[in-house]
């Protein structure tokens, strides 16, 4: 399948705050012509298909509901799963990091923060190269689908 165009990228850290929203802790640059909203809504996917606290059954119903709501054929599907594999074990090695981090402190020193902040950036470049993957290994059909929830919601913003 053919590149569908653009890319995304995380600039500069903002925030030291662990598991805080997106915009509050990250600037999301997006190279191209695609804006912020576009990763926004990937970024959701992404964290559904690829997530370590939902049972498989729910993450299944869920791939299944992307068939029907996105028109994914088959190929597509299947590399939303396996990219859904892919950030399952992220998410994993990214919380046993933070759970050996704060074993046993009652506070954490300002080092630690820097760690946890490193962590966040690890996952948010995670998305950023997943949905990449995702909208380069789709039909330019399929990407604009998955591209039209993000700017559906900035609209809505902005009004």
């Amino acid at each position: 399948m053919g590149n569908s165009g653009g890319e995304f990228r995380d600039s500069t850290l903002n925030s030291d705050f662990l598991f805080a929203p997106p915009e509050f802790v990250f600037e999301c640059t997006v190279l191209g012509s695609h804006p912020q909203s576009e990763l926004k809504y990937l970024r959701f996917l992404l964290l559904n298909v690829g997530s370590i606290d939902h049972s498989p059954d729910s993450v299944a119903a869920y791939e299944s509901s992307l068939v029907l709501q996105l028109g994914f054929n088959t190929e597509e599907s299947a590399a939303v799963h396996t990219v859904g594999q892919t950030m399952k074990t992220t998410l994993a090695q990214l919380r046993q990091s933070t759970q050996a981090l704060v074993a046993g402190k009652a506070t954490l020193a300002p080092a630690d923060l820097v760690t946890l902040a490193n962590i966040n950036a690890q996952r948010e470049q995670a998305v950023a190269t997943l949905a990449n993957q995702i909208l380069n290994n789709v039909r330019p059909i399929t990407a604009t689908r998955l591209r039209s929830p993000g700017h559906i919601l900035e609209k809505a913003i902005k009004n």
